[in-house]
């Protein structure tokens, strides 16, 4: 025992069993032994198209990454892909695609990922959803930010289409929309960290979109109930 567990080098470790009633003589296993094999079942790179690696300098890969069932999920938001720092998610499925146990089975940009978006900051999946921030979107304001829903294709578990775009319903310049993001069934929440509240500069809110009809709709804005100012220098 001690040694460190490697791939290549499982540790089996002998165990002493003693049970003891007061009654009878002492039972003693001695004979048991456990083996602890490697915890890691696969080591996930970028590929291409066509399997090899697409790994990319300062990518950022695996900054995000979330799993739901089979499915993993994870971000790469500074990939220079379609544009510099445009960002991009890689999809993987157990016992599919390209590598083994897990494989890339798809690669996923927003329909209108440009320059800057860091499309993939923050990932998110539930069953066949998943929700993407790219909190340098310019879509509503300069760096406002916006999150891209996908669904699984049906009929083909391994394609996924984007369904739709969210943007707050207030937002303004820099507030990061989609820095973090989360999903569950019908409902996603979004955060924009610099959102300004009055009197509290990038005090920052989180808000709730719903699923309704075939339609993405915000339906509540939070904020913290001892919401304040970042307390950094000019706030």
């Amino acid at each position: 025992p001690g040694n460190r567990i490697t791939p290549s080098t499982p540790e089996i470790t002998g165990i002493s069993i003693t049970i003891e009633d007061f009654f009878a003589p002492p039972v003693v296993d001695a004979v048991t032994s456990i083996v602890a094999v490697h915890g890691q079942v696969a080591r996930l790179l970028s590929l291409s198209t066509t399997g090899a690696d697409a790994s990319e300098l300062n990518g950022n890969f695996a900054s995000s990454t979330a799993i739901s069932r089979d499915t993993l999920v994870i971000g790469s938001p500074a990939r220079d892909i379609p544009a510099v720092d445009g960002g991009r998610i890689f999809v993987y499925q157990r016992n599919a695609g390209f590598g083994a146990p897990w494989g890339q089975v798809a690669q996923l940009s927003g329909l209108d990922t440009v320059a800057g978006d860091r499309f993939g900051e923050s990932v998110a999946i539930h069953h066949d959803l998943i929700a993407v921030g790219a909190p340098g979107a310019d879509a509503a304001a300069n760096n406002g930010g916006a999150v891209y829903i996908f669904q699984r294709v049906v009929g083909n578990p391994n394609a996924w289409t984007q369904v739709a775009k969210l943007l707050p319903p207030a937002v303004g310049a820099g507030d990061a929309f989609g820095s973090a993001v989360a999903i569950h069934g019908d409902t996603v929440i979004a955060g924009s960290p610099n959102a300004n509240l009055p009197g509290k500069p990038r005090s920052g809110r989180a808000f709730v979109f719903r699923l309704a009809s075939g339609f993405w709709s915000p339906v509540q804005t939070l904020t913290a109930a001892d919401n304040r100012a970042t307390g950094l220098t000019g706030d």
